[in-house]
């Protein structure tokens, strides 16, 4: 069952949950997939097929943002870094970060948080994490969601190094949450980005 992280910062009637494919119910996986969808493909005008194998693990967390009628308005994903030369079979975008979309899922998980509000990670190993996918809707920038969002994904990677790939305009928005960019601009579906890394403490 996912998980509700209780104590964040959000505007009111929006509630964070963090769980797994696994976790979740049909209608909350196509929220989700809506709102990345209508980000990445529909407003930034790229032809790629968003979902792949990594959402599937057993061991990526997604997180989202949704309001009591279940509409996910923001989202991102965690998952373990796949060494050069490995991965699933299938090219991942890392974090074609923007915005925009809509969704529907009736959806009531329960659980418990930690005692920091943001719930417990599961994974205990000290191997590079990946934070990708981060979306928020077009409705609901600039009300500090996807701030919240990121901020709670660092914390559950812990003192894990984590790395992203960040479109270029908005590399200076995750200096913030401590990374840094590491390496060339590069186009991704024909976005520039950069790579950026935030060391492990």
């Amino acid at each position: 069952m996912s998980t509700h992280l209780r104590a964040l910062n959000l505007p009111d009637g929006l509630l964070a949950f963090v769980g797994n494919l696994r976790s979740m119910d049909a209608p909350t996986w196509a929220g989700i997939s809506t709102l990345r969808q209508n980000v990445f493909i529909v407003e930034q005008g790229c032809n790629y097929a968003d979902q792949d194998l990594n959402d599937l693990e057993d061991t990526t967390e997604h997180l989202w943002v949704e309001d009591g009628a279940g509409v996910v308005f923001a989202t991102l994903r965690i998952m373990n870094e796949q060494p050069k030369g490995t991965g699933l079979g299938l090219p991942l975008l890392g974090n074609a970060q923007t915005k925009d979309a809509q969704s529907i899922n009736i959806f009531n998980p329960g659980g418990n948080a930690g005692a920091n509000g943001m719930g417990s990670a599961p994974q205990t190993n000290q191997q590079t994490k990946r934070i990708g996918r981060v979306a928020v809707h077009s409705k609901r920038r600039g009300q500090g969601i996807g701030h919240t969002l990121m901020k709670t994904a660092v914390a559950r990677c812990g003192k894990r190094r984590i790395v992203l790939n960040a479109q270029s305009h908005l590399a200076d928005w995750y200096t913030q949450f401590g990374f840094e960019v590491d390496g060339e601009e590069f186009l991704e579906v024909g976005i520039p980005h950069v790579p950026m890394v935030r060391e492990a403490l």
